[in-house]
């Protein structure tokens, strides 16, 4: 396997077996999950998406995989976890829901594993702009909202524990916002709002004090159940390319469970690759391709166009270093959210990209 194959994959999937369309009990998503964790392809597993108000019922059966009386825990340690708070309307509602649901996570973890050491650790935290705030198109607003959301945040994690710790100051968290697809204007109305994301993530970096809070993201919802939540691939790559130009890091969600585009006939929908999306922000950013090579790398469906050596990636005529893409996949193209960690790994064999496990060996 080449090495800048295992840099553009490491940690690329994050598991969302509870969501459609996989839609898997909490039990089988946490054995699956710890199963990938085990197998031959763990490099390649992120983190667990969760609902935070299903954190209880994860607990309990963390605890119930463990058994009773005191032990070492969940064998790899804590769950490291993407947690899904507080969608709203309205601003209000919104940090309301925020509030009570990632309070009532933390009192869930603490109540469990203590201090010293959960069963989880919270890494990420995803929720969606209100529609409140997406309607006012204006960067002020955003911003206000932004600055509420990250005081609201900080105020609930501060002395709290939603991590292990070591001897050292946990790393802060992550927290990434979605923009409905139902708001009007989107994906033009994006700007204002991707710029408030920059403009707090500077201000984090100014900050003297220390804060739970490490940086500020955009998610982008690059698929769906029906025909319309895809977005295309002008919508995503005007996205890619204002996340770029503003250096506010992305993530994606639903859609990308095959790495080259194509069309479905089942759905009858023509679907994203995530070698088209993270090798088109890849190349972004670290050669800061204009928006129409950007748009043009979503829509190849040629799988030779994208190919990988011990020291590149490359892209039709366009390549990056293996160093490149790893500063890319860490500062701009994080993760994405898949119901599915088997089709891309069936996919990527498929393609001759990964070996499959010898026989004997533990598979996915």
């Amino acid at each position: 396997m080449k090495s800048t194959c295992v840099t553009f994959l490491k940690g690329l999937i994050d598991y969302a077996g509870l969501f459609p369309p996989a839609r898997l009990t909490l039990d089988a998503t946490l054995e699956n999950f710890l199963s990938y964790r085990a197998g031959s392809f763990a490099w390649m597993l992120g983190r667990l998406i969760l609902p935070a108000p299903r954190i209880d019922e994860l607990l309990a059966a963390l605890a119930a995989l463990a058994g009773p009386g005191p032990g070492p825990g969940i064998e790899g340690g804590p769950l490291p976890l993407a947690l899904i708070v507080g969608v709203g309307t309205t601003e209000n509602e919104a940090l309301n829901t925020v509030g009570v649901e990632l309070s009532s996570a933390l009192d869930a973890i603490e109540a469990v594993g203590g201090e010293s050491s959960p069963e989880v650790a919270i890494e990420v935290l995803e929720t969606r702009f209100p529609l409140e705030t997406v309607d006012t198109s204006d960067s002020s607003a955003a911003l206000a909202y932004v600055q509420s959301l990250c005081g609201a945040v900080e105020s609930l994690l501060s002395g709290r524990t939603w991590g292990p710790t070591t001897g050292r100051r946990r790393r802060g968290l992550e927290l990434f916002l979605e923009i409905p697809a139902s708001a009007a204007g989107y994906p033009l109305g994006a700007t204002p709002l991707v710029a408030a994301l920059a403009q707090m993530n500077k201000n984090l970096a100014a900050y003297p004090g220390p804060s739970s809070l490490k940086r500020l993201g955009f998610k982008l919802r690059s698929g769906g159940l029906e025909p319309q939540a895809f977005p295309s691939a002008q919508q995503t790559a005007l996205l890619i390319a204002t996340c770029q130009n503003l250096q506010v890091p992305m993530k994606c969600t639903a859609g990308l469970h095959h790495p080259i585009r194509h069309h479905d006939e089942a759905s009858g929908v023509t679907m994203h690759g995530f070698f088209n999306v993270f090798g088109a922000g890849i190349l972004a950013h670290a050669l800061n391709i204009p928006e129409e090579t950007i748009e043009a790398c979503i829509e190849d469906q040629n799988p030779k166009s994208f190919s990988f050596s011990d020291r590149a990636f490359v892209w039709q005529d366009l390549q990056v270093t293996r160093e490149q893409a790893a500063t890319s996949r860490a500062e701009f193209m994080t993760s994405f959210g898949s119901c599915s960690f088997v089709e891309p790994l069936d996919d990527l064999m498929a393609l001759g990209l990964i070996d499959r496990p010898a026989p004997g060996a533990t598979g996915c």
